[in-house]
């Protein structure tokens, strides 16, 4: 019965997602763009898509492997690519987390720290870009915006700094009475996160955020460059 809940609340998301498509996009637009791109245009776009996303799967190996799971990189490659199909949905790491524990047999709680981190990193860099883009591009906002990001930014920091904190809370919130599942299941991942992310007997830790923040970095850059090539393709001036 709790697949069928799963397959329907799936279904149910893919309809509202496309309702929203129908809405808010011109198909009339869409297909005049289409076929203005060349088939060596729509190979060198796909081809884009797929080294940003090895980018992003190469960063999630990195974190794997940093928090002691032994996995290939070729198929972390593999499963990640797959899960994308999952990641614009509403929670959509979740069903990334689910993939890899059905096909590589990794513990949903032990798989469920990197994902976090995964997705920390991710919107992390996305804001420090910005904030770059603040100080070498142009005024994005003006300073008000500028101040918005750095606190986004000290938001997404949090958990990283206070990792050990974290579990507490929900020790917090038994200790008055709310006893129910989710809370100590989510008191067990970021327990996980935050031996993920400790330095405890690890040395080199700085090599690794320099990487994946890399990465992170890389990723997004590459993903800009896209936008900028397919906009021009279509002659837009940005």
């Amino acid at each position: 019965m709790k697949y069928f809940f799963r397959v329907l609340l799936g279904a149910i998301l893919v309809i509202a997602v496309t309702f929203v498509m129908f809405r808010v996009i011109s198909w009339q637009d869409a297909k005049t763009a289409v076929h203005a791109l060349s088939w060596w245009g729509i190979a060198f776009i796909v081809g884009s898509m797929l080294m940003i996303s090895t980018v992003q799967a190469t960063r999630f190996f990195c974190i794997l492997r940093f928090g002691g799971i032994s996995v290939s990189w070729r198929s972390t490659i593999r499963i990640f690519i797959a899960s994308q199909a999952f990641t614009p949905l509403p929670a959509g790491e979740v069903g990334r987390a689910m993939l890899f524990k059905k096909e590589l047999g990794i513990p949903l709680h032990e798989i469920a720290g990197p994902v976090f981190l995964q997705a920390l990193l991710e919107l992390w860099t996305a804001a420090l870009w910005v904030v770059l883009a603040v100080f070498f591009v142009g005024s994005i906002g003006g300073w008000l915006g500028l101040v918005g990001f750095l606190g986004l930014l000290a938001i997404l920091t949090t958990p990283l700094l206070c990792s050990k904190q974290l579990p507490h809370l929900f020790d917090i919130l038994k200790n008055h009475g709310m006893t129910y599942a989710w809370i100590d299941k989510t008191r067990l991942t970021f327990k996980y996160f935050e031996k993920l992310v400790s330095s405890k007997g690890k040395t080199h830790i700085w090599r690794f955020w320099m990487l994946v923040i890399g990465l992170g970095l890389g990723a997004h850059a590459l993903s800009g460059g896209l936008i900028w090539y397919i906009a021009r393709i279509e002659g837009v001036h940005i």
